[in-house]
């Protein structure tokens, strides 16, 4: 520009996510998985102390797992290296609650459904299909997606008729993009659910309880 040559980046910050240049979130979810194991490590030596495990858990929920799920929308991981390195903060937390209350759990799943914790990986899909909800349903004004939402018009009436119609990506950045995610996994677990007619909490809770369930 103006015989000015521009610098190459591999990485980009924009709105607290960092865009990298494989549109992978690699750089990004790095970055969060070590704030987060700050935090929580900084949680469990103050609240030594403390008695009330609720407390515990609340300061948990404010300083750590919403850090864990900010924009997850943008950047949910598509790799399982990714869940898997995410999953282990909130396991890191349940062995802790575990230990204060004397218990013993053979998965980390018992020990969260014990402690009400839904794994950071369900709590992500909930978040995906309740923003969908908000789009289709006129709740958050965001045309650009609300564009690329196409829905599926059979040929003929079939109670098995998917809802969306998939778009069809050769890329995995393509194929983890929030519309191609999305529809893939509504069409694939919540299907029988009217996404259209059904108020915004009780979707919400109905896809909860699906996920919770599965």
């Amino acid at each position: 520009i103006r015989d000015s040559i521009l610098s190459r980046s591999a990485e980009v910050r924009n709105l607290g996510v960092i865009l990298d240049s494989k549109m992978i979130f690699k750089a990004h979810i790095d970055k969060v998985i070590e704030n987060a194991f700050r935090q929580l490590n900084f949680i469990l030596r103050v609240s030594k102390p403390f008695r009330s495990l609720d407390t515990l858990k609340a300061l948990y929920y404010t300083y750590v797992r919403s850090f864990l799920e900010y924009a997850t929308v943008v950047w949910n991981p598509q790799y399982s290296v990714y869940i898997n390195r995410i999953e282990r903060i909130q396991n890191k937390f349940l062995k802790h609650l575990d230990f204060r209350n004397k218990l013993s759990f053979a998965e980390p799943s018992q020990s969260s459904q014990y402690h009400g914790l839904t794994s950071l990986q369900d709590r992500r899909t909930v978040t995906d299909m309740t923003y969908l909800c908000k789009i289709l349903n006129n709740l958050v004004d965001n045309i650009a997606l609300l564009h690329l939402i196409n829905i599926n018009i059979p040929s003929r009436q079939t109670r098995t008729a998917l809802t969306f119609k998939q778009p069809i990506r050769t890329t995995n950045y393509g194929q983890n993009s929030y519309i191609c995610r999305t529809c893939h996994t509504y069409n694939a677990r919540f299907n029988h659910l009217d996404i259209f007619n059904t108020p915004f909490l009780t979707f919400k809770q109905k896809i909860l309880d699906i996920v919770l369930d599965s």
